[in-house]
């Protein structure tokens, strides 16, 4: 966690704002009925406050958008530094071993354990593992990962449409 330590704070800090802000929208649509429902058993509903209201909603939820959408970004950064650091590492790892160590083993044996790793996903939830496995095998489970897989690409295509 070291050289990544303040991008994780600052995606934490930005998943705290975003569901912040998006808890809030609702209690200000509820104050905006509120505006709304009182006007009309006044008489007259104030629609410049009302206006005003919803214009501070929508900002809201464009903000809370915004930092979420960093959040994502963000995170998928560092995810990929976090592999480029282990396949450097990995490699530097590779270079250093003995020729007689390499002698040793079977053809291919260092290199199936390396790529049998990096294939491996693990799916948590809460901190901790509910699902291991290859991306095609954690989708024909059925699981968590299928369902966060499907959930995205659905947003993806919904979005392109």
């Amino acid at each position: 966690m070291g050289p990544d330590r303040r991008l994780l704070i600052l995606c934490l800090a930005l998943s705290v704002v975003s569901v912040a802000l998006t808890v809030s929208v609702p209690v200000i649509l509820g104050h905006t009925t509120d505006l709304i429902v009182r006007g009309a058993a006044d008489g007259g509903v104030d629609f410049a406050r009302v206006g005003r209201v919803l214009a501070v909603a929508a900002v809201l939820v464009v903000v809370s958008a915004s930092c979420a959408l960093a959040r994502g970004r963000l995170a998928q950064d560092i995810g990929q530094r976090t592999a480029f650091r282990l396949r450097e590492q990995a490699s530097a790892k590779l270079t250093v071993l003995p020729l007689g160590y390499l002698d040793r083993r079977p053809r291919g044996d260092l290199i199936s354990r390396l790529t049998n790793d990096a294939d491996t996903i693990l799916v948590m939830e809460a901190g901790c593992i509910v699902e291991q496995g290859t991306h095609e095998e954690l989708l024909e489970a059925d699981g968590a990962y299928a369902h966060l897989y499907e959930a995205q690409f659905a947003q993806a295509a919904s979005l392109s449409a």
